[in-house]
């Protein structure tokens, strides 16, 4: 009776969790089996009740009377593509290489100090459109769809994690694919971990390459997946297999918590740092000139556009140098082979920019709806947004203003590091990021429970 007993215990564990995956299956791992439109068939009622019951998404904020009122202030409509402040390079394909962990920190070229673990890619930094980077959010689930979909997580959950995943959206990656593209997603971690191999398929990826698919499981690190010199090799090894043009995407993992350097290490030992992050991040950036060497031998290496970014800032910092603003400043690199010029632009740039940045950087002039904008218009006030435990954050005009939904937080000045003003009505700059952050949240909430995020509705 014991042994009946457990094993009906072990079998109802393994169907409430769908398997054993490492994550218990969710709505948004439907998009693994059909395609949005017929999601409602292949989901249940009692799964998407219990699987949503008590999740804390967002409330649907009316600051203006109306969304069109709100959408005067912000508009997430994509329909500006100029570049009148770059001169694109001629563009065949585009990898994005999001660097787990990777903050403005640990680079020479942002800090100006005497770092040397990220020297590869600060050397790439020198031959760059660069922008002084900012993440929309704190984890990976929050730091992908931000990047590749224009979507930040402006609520307790990452936006992957919850039901507006399933939304009616066009999605940039699904237009890339609609304009040619071949669109793969590599990530050597484990296939399902955070969701994203469901997600990718839903939102355009053709392609999920993922701990599964890699030929060597010896090469598995023993907490996340495969390590970033041997994963990095076998992408550029895969990528000169794939036709052209091509789009994408590459997330590496090694420098996360353990903190640990992998046995495929080409170096015996690493620069040390205040923390172990400075010695991982090394190796990553070893990985990624490694990446470099083979693929710039490659017939389509000088056609390709390089965007080099990170998911979100490490949080090893002192407290000495963390604070509101630096705890989300990464890298944002524009790098193209061909360029004869680099340029740094100082003002903010923010993960939902780079999809609209994108488009207008290859002249693809079709609109959609993201919660960026295009950087390279210089008519557009750069700014960013994130959340952190119920405070929304803007970054504008070097300075952040937080607000908890209801009042004005407090009131900084980036570059000094001081707060100017704590919960009262302040000067006109102040007032005008509020403005703006109360019409992107009221165009956000609404837009995300109305299931208005296909720009078809908006023609």
């Amino acid at each position: 009776q014991i042994l009946i007993f457990l094993t009906i215990i072990l079998l109802s564990i393994t169907a409430i969790r769908g398997g054993w995956q490492l994550r218990p299956i969710q709505i948004v791992n439907a998009c693994s089996y059909a395609t949005p439109q017929y999601l409602p068939l292949v989901l249940n009622t009692p799964f998407s009740i219990i699987s949503t019951l008590g999740n804390k998404t967002t409330e649907k904020y009316m600051y203006f009377n109306n969304l069109e009122e709100a959408e005067k202030y912000f508009s997430p409509i994509q329909n500006n593509f100029s570049t009148t402040n770059i001169q694109p390079q001629t563009t065949k394909n585009v990898i994005i290489i999001v660097l787990e962990g990777i903050s403005q920190e640990l680079m020479k070229f942002y800090q100006n100090n005497n770092l040397k673990c990220c020297s590869f890619l600060d050397s790439l930094a020198y031959k760059s459109l660069a922008f002084n980077g900012i993440a929309n959010g704190k984890r990976t689930m929050e730091g992908i769809p931000a990047i590749v979909c224009g979507m930040p997580s402006l609520m307790s959950s990452a936006y992957i994690e919850t039901p507006f995943a399933m939304n009616k959206i066009q999605y940039p990656v699904e237009i890339l694919k609609n304009q040619g593209f071949n669109t793969y997603f590599f990530h050597g971690g484990e296939n399902g971990t955070m969701n994203f191999e469901s997600f990718c398929h839903s939102i355009g990826y053709q392609h999920y390459f993922g701990k599964n698919e890699y030929p060597e499981a010896t090469d598995y690190d023993g907490h996340w997946g495969i390590s970033d010199w041997s994963y990095l090799r076998y992408v550029a090894q895969t990528l000169d297999t794939i036709s052209q043009p091509f789009f994408s995407t590459i997330l590496t993992l090694s420098s996360h918590h353990p903190f640990e350097i992998p046995q495929d290490a080409p170096r015996k030992s690493y620069p040390q740092g205040p923390h172990k992050m400075y010695a991982v991040s090394s190796y990553t950036d070893d990985a990624l000139a490694e990446f470099f060497r083979i693929i710039s031998q490659k017939s389509w290496y000088d056609s390709t556009l390089f965007i080099i970014t990170a998911d979100h800032a490490y949080e090893g910092s002192s407290s000495a140098t963390q604070n509101a603003y630096t705890a989300y400043q990464i890298p944002m690199l524009f790098f193209h082979p061909k360029a004869d010029s680099a340029i740094f632009f100082p003002q903010f740039m923010q993960q939902t920019d780079i999809m609209p940045s994108l488009f207008a950087y290859l002249g693809i002039n079709q609109h959609f709806i993201c919660f960026g904008h295009n950087i390279f218009d210089n008519k557009y006030t750069p700014k960013a947004v994130n959340y952190l435990s119920n405070i929304y954050q803007i970054y504008i005009n070097n300075h952040l203003l937080q607000f908890d939904g209801k009042n004005i937080v407090s009131w900084y000045n980036v570059q000094e590091d001081k707060l100017l003003q704590n919960r009262l009505p302040i000067d006109t700059q102040a007032d005008s990021a509020l403005i703006i952050l109360k019409a992107l949240l009221q165009s956000y909430s609404n837009r995300l429970i109305d299931n208005n995020l296909n720009i078809r509705q908006n023609q």
